[in-house]
């Protein structure tokens, strides 16, 4: 069968020489250049989806139905060795694995709206943080907790959820610690936070920016372009990301 129309994921190795492609239910890796492309998986029988490289490009893991239910599986960059299954969940629908930096562990969410960290090691499953709001018409994929991201030295995660204010605020979590932070100061949507390469700042955006203006047919108020990305410092006494600058004029003393 050519799957080349039937893409509906797609990912990229750590240095750029590869791309992760699910396509009609399989895994495949593209070359950027030249080279073949493999099919890592071939299992006709299941769905295969997610794929995600690992930090040191050896491996690859992916959700995969063939048990009944998607379950995590890794496998060898080149699909020369059989996959293994790294979890045992009962019924549910799982999304957006993602490796921590480190390739220690995978963080992934489930359909009941909750963040989880996996253990590649030990199999061992943590529960990070539940939704207990969502909002209405988005899809499955996307719906809370998917937009998490690991800090660079793998001991938290930054995520965004709806509070009880009906509103997305972020929150950082520490594996360490095993507590949740809400570091949103506004009553604004925050959301997609990232780190700085330095894990000294947290980079997200937020619908905060309000400059109205008129409606050309209606006499009301429109708001536009209300997204911007804003920064954080993660440290009490840590500098700014962008530090204040000032040109003052200069005057010559005699």
């Amino acid at each position: 069968v050519d799957v080349k129309d039937r893409i509906t994921g797609t990912a990229i190795s750590p240095k750029g020489e590869r791309a992760l492609v699910e396509a009609r239910g399989e895994i495949f890796t593209v070359p950027r250049e030249h080279g073949p492309i493999y099919d890592l998986i071939e299992s006709s029988g299941a769905h295969d989806k997610d794929p995600a490289w690992s930090p040191d490009g050896k491996r690859v893991a992916y959700l995969s139905d063939e048990s009944g239910e998607y379950e995590i599986h890794i496998v060898d960059a080149r699909g020369r060795e059989s996959s293994v299954k790294l979890t045992e969940h009962d019924r549910g629908y799982r999304h957006t694995p993602r490796w921590s930096p480190d390739g220690s562990k995978i963080a992934f969410t489930d359909q009941k709206l909750t963040l989880y960290s996996l253990d590649v090691s030990s199999g061992k499953i943590t529960e990070v943080d539940q939704a207990a709001y969502e909002s209405v018409d988005v899809p499955i994929d996307e719906k809370p907790i998917y937009d998490f991201s690991w800090s660079p030295d793998s001991r938290f995660l930054a995520y965004s959820k709806m509070t009880e204010k009906q509103v997305f605020q972020v929150f950082i979590y520490s594996l360490e610690a095993d507590q949740a932070h809400n570091v949103s100061q506004s009553l604004f949507y925050d959301f997609h936070p990232v780190f700085t390469k330095d894990g000294n700042h947290l980079l997200f955006i937020s619908n905060r920016n309000f400059d109205p203006t008129f409606g050309d047919f209606e006499w009301e108020m429109v708001y536009k372009d209300v997204a911007r990305i804003y920064s954080m410092t993660l440290q009490k006494d840590g500098e700014p990301f962008l530090p204040f600058r000032n040109d003052e004029a200069t005057m010559d003393h005699q």
